[in-house]
């Protein structure tokens, strides 16, 4: 470990202490100059610290900084993940899909602080900036169907919906198929994305992409956004980055462990933005305009054409009108 990772580790260990620059080089055996530069590299990484003279450095309790240790002392089913969390990446999807495709074990979740080059639907850029939010990737290898893949998209908007109302207090919303809102607002994007045998119609692997947008950014959402885009909370809470990644990890896992009886669909139909609603409607590269009268147990939004038709999609994009 680092002489940071070290540091980082005595301040977690006894949250609320002081301990002097000379007491922290002693232990760890290392100049008093590496104390002080390994202190200055946590405050830039986010971490907040009280300094009283005579006394030294304590770690702040209100900190939230995405921190393996952190997800790792929330998490219940530590069995079946295993964790990379890094600053910045370029997309956690990528890499992860990277690291699928080389063998990587199911289980493994890439996680992030930002990422540069986020990935949403549709080909859409994903906005994943620094310290505001949480974006993770988990490898899959489920023993499905191709046609019960979508399954995974949506017992993972089941589990981060819950996960959001447990630690906030909200009552969140799923607008069909993968987005949470909270107070009208997006504040989740989901992305699944696989390899299939086709000869065989199974898959070879899935990497399921989350990304929360936790608190409001700096500086705030970029104009094409800010209308439809929220946070979860309205301010810094401690440790939270960490308790809701171990907490929606967890929810999944609830569901993932056996996915195909579908015990997540009770939640998704309850949580439907769409529901009763006129939509306008994109698939298969058709757009219309329809009014949604419910979800089928498999997860399928049940359309009602202007001229009476009634559609079952399975895939595709809505947009709830406002009257």
């Amino acid at each position: 470990m680092s002489v940071k990772e070290n540091i980082l580790k005595i301040f977690n260990e006894n949250r609320g202490e002081s301990f002097s620059g000379q007491e922290l080089a002693k232990r760890l055996n290392v100049s008093r100059n590496a104390v002080w530069k390994a202190v200055g590299e946590l405050k830039k990484d986010g971490y907040r610290f009280d300094a009283v003279s005579g006394r030294g450095y304590a770690l702040l309790c209100d900190n939230d900084v995405l921190e393996k240790d952190g997800i790792y002392n929330n998490l219940k089913n530590k069995d079946f993940y295993y964790i990379d969390v890094f600053d910045e990446v370029n997309s956690t999807n990528k890499i992860a899909r990277q690291k699928a495709s080389d063998g990587e074990k199911e289980g493994y979740v890439c996680i992030a602080s930002s990422q540069t080059e986020g990935r949403g639907r549709m080909g859409r850029n994903f906005f994943s900036p620094d310290k505001s939010g949480l974006y993770l990737s988990i490898i899959l290898r489920p023993r499905i169907s191709v046609q019960s893949s979508a399954l995974i998209t949506t017992a993972a908007a089941s589990a981060v919906a819950r996960a959001i109302d447990f630690l906030s207090g909200e009552n969140s919303k799923i607008k069909w198929v993968n987005d949470i809102f909270v107070n009208g607002k997006k504040v989740c994007g989901i992305l699944t994305e696989a390899s299939t045998a086709v000869e065989e119609g199974r898959l070879n692997y899935a990497v399921l992409g989350i990304g929360v947008n936790v608190y409001a950014p700096s500086g705030g959402f970029p104009k094409e956004i800010e209308n439809i885009a929220g946070c979860v909370f309205d301010k810094q809470k401690s440790d939270m980055k960490n308790r809701l990644t171990a907490k929606i990890l967890d929810n999944f896992y609830e569901y993932y462990k056996n996915l195909e009886s579908r015990e997540f669909v009770e939640c998704y139909k309850e949580k439907q933005l769409a529901v009763g609603k006129d939509i306008t409607v994109i698939s298969a590269g058709a757009r219309y305009t329809a009014h949604c009268t419910g979800i089928t147990d498999d997860c399928s939004l049940i359309a009602k054409k202007e001229n009476g038709e009634t559609v079952i999609l399975s895939s595709g994009e809505i947009s709830i009108r406002i009257k």
